[in-house]
């Protein structure tokens, strides 16, 4: 009997012992409506939470919030071979003077995990072999909680960008030579655009009586073989060395900076838009604008006319152009094509009487509108073959 006692007492003093560690111990059991093999949930870097479940203990209220809360690939380097398995983090914190009991986190599309408490400025993390991207998981998704704020316990997990493929040298597809290179720059082109292309190198043309058609020396690629015949335009791209365009002719070096505003600002409606060379004539008007970049700079595309006198709009004097400049501000670019569409009249056919003249800026305006509403495929050449040309450009020049 005395054997009995002693061993009654050695086993009540075990599960004392046991009862009282197990309530010094955070848990976190993973509760998923899913097949509990694809969900798996570890602390990652965090100390114990320290909370025995008593409640409130540090006489303030708990907020829980969720601090961390990303899904993502794991990446050693700066690439992968193949893409992998996409999994979720999910760090909760308790931002409160008080204490959290046990509490479950949850996500919108079913799966919770029960957290065994928090202490103020504790933080627990945990990891789910799901894809969680664009879920909402929410801290104490059931309201066990009192807490001080009960409006910002969740947050909605963001999609990733997906990391680099590496390329190993035999998958890598050699870079394409460009159409065109000559004297630092080079570009490529639709066939449809020309059947030869050339360049030239076109000395300074100075003269102080005409100051603003002053424009130095410079390169010009002409396109023989354009698609559009009988224009007033000649297709071509010309490159201009910025520093000695301003240098013999102001007007040209405050086009220059004009453009640099309207690249900084990128008005989607532009009232003007910066051109160069300096014509002799008025800008009528600007539809299809663009704003996008080429290998090494950037500027703004759009459909224009110009003209001395009153004129309607029309395929043989409207004409495709891009503006644009180089990061370093060296170089400026000026790309003429002439276009076309089936829907412009023949300007024979257009009367050119007072009425016209008189109501000729609502004309104007109309046919901005009417060729904004156009797709740009409908154009010809189209305007997806022009800006690829631009797009290709490289002036790194000599």
């Amino acid at each position: 009997m005395a054997n009995l006692s002693k061993n009654l007492v050695v086993m009540i003093l075990v599960f004392l012992t046991i009862g009282l560690v197990s309530l010094g111990c955070n848990t976190i059991v993973a509760e998923t409506d899913s097949d509990p093999t694809e969900t798996t949930v570890s602390e990652i870097g965090t100390s114990d939470p320290g909370n025995s479940g008593g409640g409130d203990t540090q006489g303030g209220m708990p907020e829980l919030v969720i601090s961390v809360g990303h899904a993502g690939m794991v990446v050693t380097g700066s690439c992968v071979e193949a893409y992998g398995p996409i999994t979720t983090e999910i760090c909760v914190k308790n931002q409160g003077d008080g204490s959290a009991d046990t509490f479950l986190v949850g996500s919108s599309e079913g799966s919770s995990w029960s957290i065994g408490g928090l202490n103020p400025d504790a933080q627990f993390c945990l990891q789910s072999e799901l894809n969680l991207s664009g879920e909402t998981i929410t801290a104490d998704v059931n309201n066990q909680i009192i807490e001080s704020n009960e409006g910002n316990n969740t947050w909605t997990i963001p999609y990733p960008t997906p990391p680099a493929l590496c390329s190993s040298p035999e998958n890598q597809q050699p870079t394409p030579e460009p159409d065109v290179s000559y004297e630092g720059v080079s570009f490529s082109y639709d066939p449809i655009l020309a059947s030869s292309v050339t360049p030239e190198v076109v000395p300074s043309q100075e003269d102080a009586a005409v100051e603003p058609w002053n424009t130095p020396e410079h390169l010009l690629f002409t396109f023989y073989g354009f698609p559009l015949a009988d224009t007033f335009h000649t297709p071509q791209v010309m490159v201009f060395p910025t520093e000695p365009y301003n240098a013999i002719n102001p007007t040209a070096g405050d086009v220059i900076y004009q453009l640099q505003l309207l690249l900084d600002s990128k008005p989607s409606d532009p009232e003007d838009i910066p051109f160069l060379p300096v014509f002799n004539a008025a800008q009528f008007m600007q539809a299809q604008v663009r704003y996008f970049s080429f290998q090494n700079g950037e500027g703004v595309r759009f459909l224009t006319q110009y003209g001395q006198a009153a004129w309607p709009i029309n395929s043989q004097d409207m004409f495709y152009t891009f503006q644009g400049i180089t990061h370093d501000g060296m170089y400026y670019v000026s790309a003429i094509f002439p276009i076309s569409h089936p829907n412009l009249p023949d300007p024979d056919s257009v009367t050119l009487d007072e009425a016209f003249y008189d109501n000729f800026m609502n004309y104007v305006d109309g046919m901005e509108v009417q060729l904004n509403t156009e797709p740009p495929g409908s154009f010809f050449p189209t305007l997806q073959s022009l800006d690829a040309l631009i797009e290709s450009l490289l002036i790194l020049g000599v």
